[in-house]
């Protein structure tokens, strides 16, 4: 077979995108619910946490490197109030996996990995871990005192 014709080309790459859609549409992370991972945004406060803790999550506009018709970035913002030992803390964050719900968080000194577990739409276990070392997944992973149990204050 020739591969540098470039019809055997065009209909081999097809090919491999028509088998990479398909497995995309039937794996796990395919049915994923949205809410579920974007259940983060808005405003919490932490339940057994210091009087006046907050955290924020927002998904804020982000100019693109070239203007692309029907394109637009956005830009996980986050904020921390009286939470992990600071007063004020900003941070950034992207998605980093939906089963389980994570995201990535970049401080300005370091990164860490939050894991979410939504209990409904009000309520949140959040821990944040520091990479590395990244804890294995596990049935108890949101059993430890580092645990917050995050309530929303506003949507």
């Amino acid at each position: 077979m020739d591969f540098h014709n470039p019809k055997i080309f065009a209909v081999l790459t097809l090919a491999v995108a028509c088998c990479a859609f398909h497995y995309l549409l039937s794996s796990d992370d395919s049915r994923a619910d949205p809410a579920e991972y974007n259940a983060v945004l808005g405003s919490w406060t932490d339940a057994k946490g210091e009087p006046g803790n907050s955290l924020t999550f927002a998904l804020v506009e982000a100019p693109a490197p070239k203007n692309y018709f029907g394109l637009t970035l956005y830009e996980g913002r986050a904020r921390f109030v009286r939470n992990f030992g600071a007063d004020d803390v900003a941070a950034t964050w992207n998605y980093g996996s939906h089963r389980p719900v994570e995201i990535n968080i970049t401080f300005r000194d370091r990164g860490s990995i939050a894991r979410i577990k939504v209990l409904d739409h009000d309520h949140l276990l959040f821990r944040l871990v520091e990479i590395p070392p990244y804890p294995p997944q596990s049935p108890d992973f949101f059993d430890s005192h580092e645990t917050l149990h995050l309530v929303r204050t506003a949507e």
